[in-house]
């Protein structure tokens, strides 16, 4: 049996607390996955304090075994807007700042508060909350660790965001920004510098995707302009910018481009995928989507773009497939979360396409919630994260944005239903 045709729908995991139409806490924001251990950010509850659950796996199932909150937290604080993991640190963002540490204990393995990091950039933005308690989810904080190293995004906001009054800033939206920080030998995170292209513009939404590689940083720019003879240029054409650390730190090194198309938002999100890296860019060809592949290249010493790549042969305006996407066991998984009418996201699996992404481009198996479980417009497929053997896939806009995440795992045949 193929591996992706034994995938099958695991559990759904949801928030401990009823979903209320004012509430909208954003279950599922954030989720990293890590051996046995799922974590999952619950950032926007309005009556109660920001949280991230922590799921084991147990007797078959998935149970919640842990649930942190800020040391001094309090009802709507904001915490959980973001997560990252190195090794047994494990990052926690909260609306306004600050950017919370936890370790994992030597002694019984449980997470403690470890302090803070402090400076540029981990206060991210404050989205605010509509009329009727839907509040967003632009905090404008993106983060990537490895060993003792912590990137932390600043790509400024998303067009059209929402604000909390006295919120509102005047003048063009800053170039994007992402902040270095290094752990030293007392344990504390450092800042030691802040990486930003030579080309960067106002608005570019340098930071909004960073994916860390055995070759350096690669630092997605959705919103960058590609450069034309005229005056206005590929507004929105998207860049994805290299940099490498030397011995003298960060530096910029190169750039990833794919054929200009305006709004394409190319580097919206980033993938490792078997020594290739995958960078997707869901407003391609008026939102339909599409996810380009690069190679590294030994005597060049950088990024090549390949010959192949994804797209979705019957594709629709407003699609937006490649807005998340990850690799895993030789599988590519793309998210299509559209917005579009009444209708619900879909997530396309490519069976072992990771070695050449272009040879599976035209079978990919399509995964949607049953009609009976989900809502429209419930966004699914805009977050996705993966091990070998684990999938978890967010649904945003399940019950009044409350939100879903739902597992799939590797089994013995595919569950009627759950697979379309």
């Amino acid at each position: 049996m193929s591996r992706a045709a034994a995938t099958v729908f695991l559990a759904i995991l949801a928030s401990s607390a009823s979903s209320l139409a004012a509430q909208s806490p954003s279950f599922g924001n954030s989720v990293v996955i890590d051996g046995d251990e799922i974590f999952i950010a619950e950032p926007n509850p309005n009556f109660r304090a920001g949280a991230v659950y922590i799921y084991e796996k147990a007797d078959g199932e998935w149970r919640q075994s842990a649930l942190l909150r800020a040391p001094d937290s309090e009802r709507a604080d904001g915490f959980g807007t973001v997560l990252a993991k190195t090794g047994n640190t494990l990052f926690v963002g909260q609306r306004n700042g600050p950017l919370h540490v936890f370790e994992r204990s030597a002694d019984d393995g449980a997470w403690q508060p470890a302090g803070t990091v402090e400076g540029d950039g981990v206060a991210g933005l404050d989205p605010g909350c509509g009329q009727y308690g839907y509040c967003g989810t632009d905090f404008g904080l993106v983060l990537a660790a490895a060993d003792d190293w912590l990137l932390v995004g600043a790509p400024g906001a998303a067009p059209g965001p929402r604000r909390r009054q006295g919120d509102e800033t005047e003048g063009p939206e800053p170039a994007g920004a992402v902040h270095a920080y290094e752990r030293n030998a007392s344990g504390e995170w450092i800042q030691r510098t802040t990486l930003q292209p030579a080309d960067g513009m106002p608005g570019d939404g340098f930071g909004a995707a960073i994916l860390l590689t055995p070759h350096g940083a690669l630092i997605g720019a959705p919103r960058w302009t590609a450069p034309l003879s005229d005056a206005s240029g590929l507004e929105n054409a998207g860049r994805v910018y290299h940099f490498r650390l030397g011995v003298v730190g960060w530096e910029e090194v190169g750039a990833l481009d794919a054929a200009p198309d305006a709004n394409a938002n190319f580097g919206s999100a980033l993938a490792a995928a078997e020594g290739r890296i995958l960078v997707g860019a869901p407003g391609t060809n008026d939102s339909r989507g599409a996810v380009f592949a690069h190679s590294w290249s030994d005597d060049l010493a950088r990024w090549t773009p390949g010959t192949d790549a994804l797209a979705l042969p019957n594709g629709e305006s407003g699609d937006r497939f490649g807005a998340a996407l990850t690799s895993a066991a030789g599988d590519i998984w793309v998210g299509a979360p559209t917005l579009r009418g009444y209708e619900t996201g879909s997530v396309y699996v490519y069976e072992g396409a990771a070695d050449a992404p272009g040879a599976a481009a035209a079978s990919p198996h399509r995964i949607q919630l049953p009609q009976e479980a989900t809502v429209e417009q419930d966004r699914f497929g805009g977050l996705i994260v993966a091990t070998a053997d684990v999938v978890a896939i967010g649904a945003p806009g399940m019950h009044h944005q409350s939100g879903s995440v739902h597992l799939y795992e590797r089994g013995d045949a595919p569950t009627p239903g759950d697979r379309t």
